[in-house]
């Protein structure tokens, strides 16, 4: 108002004198409303935020600080481990996440005391043996040449698949 600029909430009073000697007060009730902060949340290691009408969106590698090319949805997938922030832009102001590592792409290699597969070679069945820790777990057999075999789900801790 009258060229001022205000960046605290509070309340204004503008008083002014008209030309035919009245006085003219003016109240201003300004609220300033903090920018939300973007939260990442991961599921599969699929990266979002909450989808905001109207928004843009655009992600970051935290360890360049560069934006990652064609990375301007809500979510995101990354083809590599690393470290995350998404930049979000709504009407004339942005608000930036904290990074969020991820750590979940690729392989995880098993220790070989975890899971038990035999008799190796086998041509009828052979037996899985694992610890509870993999209960529900996904499993792929396959055979030299890469051929699947057999898959499924780890559903006991010793169970018997035909191959």
């Amino acid at each position: 108002m009258n060229g001022q600029n205000f960046t605290q909430a509070g309340r204004y009073t503008f008083r002014t004198n008209l030309a035919n000697s009245c006085d003219s007060t003016a109240y201003l009730y300004l609220s300033v409303l903090a920018p939300s902060t973007a939260t990442i949340t991961e599921n599969n290691r699929v990266l979002s935020i909450t989808e905001l009408p109207s928004a843009t969106y655009q992600w970051q590698d935290c360890n360049t600080n560069t934006p990652i090319a064609g990375a301007t949805q809500s979510s995101f997938t990354p083809s590599a481990n690393g470290v995350y922030s998404v930049n979000v832009y709504l009407n004339s102001c942005s608000s930036l996440s904290s990074c969020y590592t991820l750590n979940t792409v690729g392989i995880t290699e098993i220790s070989k005391e975890e899971i038990y597969i035999y008799p190796n070679p086998s041509s009828s069945s052979i037996t899985l043996q694992s610890s509870a820790t993999y209960l529900a777990q996904p499993y792929v057999l396959m055979d030299m040449a890469g051929r699947i075999l057999v898959n499924g789900t780890i559903h006991n801790e010793s169970m018997t698949i035909p191959i």
